[in-house]
């Protein structure tokens, strides 16, 4: 069984890469990862910094993003290292159109899988071993300006 303190440092990470994503700081976000960690979306698979800083660099093409991160579920895995699932909701915002001040916001309703591995040389202890990203449903909406 995990104490509270590793459970808590493993939830920080989905923060951090959650916050570091909104503030477009993909090396950040790739060092959230071990030296060999993977990042794994419906494009494929990314293993190590460089590849996952030029993966997250993507989510640079929206103006904004606001990752709300709900539950985030710590447990053994069936290896006895950590694993989790992190629930989010991912809002992915266009510049506004110049005529009508019109921005698309492209929603999208996610679920990670995550494995960690701890490394005394990262904050908190922990890295992500490897993140699944799992897409449940996407959608868009445009959103007026008040």
């Amino acid at each position: 069984m995990l104490d509270q303190a590793t459970t808590e440092a493993l939830r920080s990470l989905s923060y951090r890469y959650a916050a570091a994503a909104d503030d477009k700081a993909f090396d950040e976000m790739a060092a959230l990862f071990g030296d060999d960690g993977r990042l794994i979306t419906a494009r494929g698979e990314r293993t190590g910094a460089a590849e996952i800083a030029e993966a997250v660099a993507g989510l640079g093409r929206y103006d904004r993003t606001f990752h709300l991160v709900g539950q985030v579920l710590i447990a053994e895995g069936d290896d006895g290292e950590p694993a989790g699932q992190t629930y989010c909701t991912a809002r992915h915002f266009s510049a506004p159109d110049e005529s009508t001040g019109v921005v698309v916001d492209l929603v999208m309703h996610i679920r990670y899988h995550d494995r960690f591995r701890r490394d005394d040389r990262a904050p908190g202890g922990w890295r992500f071993a490897e993140r699944r990203l799992d897409v449940v449903a996407t959608g868009t909406q445009e959103l007026t300006p008040p």
